[in-house]
């Protein structure tokens, strides 16, 4: 089924998914579709790490990935998505002013904020639990490279929906919070007609990757 679409509607489906189908003490992995999350090793592994040592969350931070000169290029079916967005930029941070860290995986128990994983629930205001999130000392201490495959030729209109309100996108209702970030990334787009950031720096396959698929 298809329905409206914001980050707090997402944050409610998936808590009534855990209540329904996860135990408290089970582990939950938080990715969005445009995420491919790189463990420093088998996560399995690492997760038995974390119940040992008694960490309850794995913190990641993005790796916004884009193709040659910020082309805002369509995805195709070949090569592998790593060879077409070889390109590592700080999109998120230095276009839209976006936070760039969130939970990766937790134990269903741990409580997140609607935004999106971004940040453990305090009740103490969105942004102090942002810096209260990274300093807790229940989180696994390294942090996950989350690489970030969004920056292709939908973007603009994505970037539209969000900011109208179309195609179901309730983000300017609900997430009024995220729209200054749309219209900063928006502007520089209708400016550029690409991402333009100096220091595009190549990373191409990650070697995890690569050796997985050998």
């Amino acid at each position: 089924i298809v329905e409206d679409y914001s980050a707090m509607i997402k944050a409610h489906r998936v808590e009534e998914i855990k209540a329904k189908h996860v135990l408290p003490d089970d582990w939950v992995i938080y990715a969005d579709v445009d995420e491919f999350q790189v463990y420093p090793e088998k996560l399995s592994d690492l997760l038995r790490k974390c119940d040992r040592m008694g960490y309850d969350a794995l913190p990641g931070a993005f790796v916004d990935r884009v193709a040659k000169q910020g082309e805002l290029k369509e995805v195709t079916e070949s090569p592998c998505v790593w060879e077409q967005y070889p390109y590592r930029a700080n999109v998120t941070s230095q276009l839209s002013g976006g936070w760039t860290r969130k939970i990766c995986v937790a134990r269903a128990s741990v409580a997140l904020n609607y935004t999106g994983a971004h940040t453990r629930l305090y009740d103490c205001g969105v942004h102090r639990e942002y810096k209260a999130t990274y300093l807790d000392c229940r989180n696994w201490p390294e942090k996950t490279e989350i690489h970030h495959f969004k920056w292709d030729a939908t973007l603009i209109s994505r970037l539209q929906n969000k900011l109208n309100g179309l195609a179901g996108d309730r983000d300017a209702i609900d997430g009024k919070s995220f729209i200054k970030e749309y219209l900063h990334l928006y502007q520089h787009i209708l400016d550029n007609n690409r991402i333009s950031i100096d220091g595009l720096q190549y990373l191409g396959v990650p070697s995890s990757i690569a050796a997985a698929n050998n």
